[in-house]
């Protein structure tokens, strides 16, 4: 078994290699190191958690990796070299741009961004014919009756969104992901 190590300088404290344990034993385990420079030492890499998986849009992953004189708990022959991991929260500011991105995400599937400045310009179109007292044909009926849904639709992610911000501000870590008014 090839297990991640770090070749260290002692003197120095520089890592001047990461590779697999150099020496095995007969069963294809890690083994000490026979005739090694004593300025150098090898130190298996060891992780007692697996690197985490948050939110990113709410945490980072910062790893560390130290040298140890700890003993690796299972070749006590070989130092640690320790890899630990921690997830700061993000800022604010940033958690929020999160929820606003996931506001436009929902945006584009309910209002498609190449149909949008075709359906505007043809919903204002309808709006001034029907302020001027106007009949809608059939046509202008359907594209009026279509921005109207998309305006509840738009509305209520607006709210969605107002309402994941102040939870935001307060604290809490609502789910960017749902809420959102669903594509046509």
């Amino acid at each position: 078994m090839s297990l991640p190590a770090v070749l260290l300088r002692i003197s120095t404290g520089e890592i001047l290699a990461h590779a697999p344990w150099p020496a095995i034993d007969g069963n294809g385990d890690p083994a000490p190191v026979p005739g090694l420079d004593p300025d150098l030492q090898w130190l298996l890499e060891y992780e007692q958690f697996p690197e985490p998986s948050p939110d990113t849009r709410y945490y980072t992953v910062q790893k560390t990796e130290e040298v140890t004189p700890d003993p690796h708990p299972t070749f006590a022959f070989a130092n640690q070299y320790k890899i630990t991991y921690t997830t700061p929260k993000r800022a604010v500011e940033e958690i929020e741009d999160h929820a606003y991105n996931a506001e436009q995400d929902a945006l584009n599937n309910v209002f498609k961004p190449r149909d949008q400045i075709k359906l505007l310009a043809l919903g204002i179109g309808v709006l001034f014919r029907s302020v001027d007292g106007l009949n809608l044909a059939p046509k202008e009926t359907v594209i009026k009756n279509k921005c109207v849904s998309l305006a509840l639709k738009v509305w209520n992610n607006d709210a969605n969104v107002k309402a994941k911000i102040a939870a935001i501000a307060a604290g809490e870590e609502p789910d960017l992901d749902q809420g959102w008014e669903p594509g046509a």
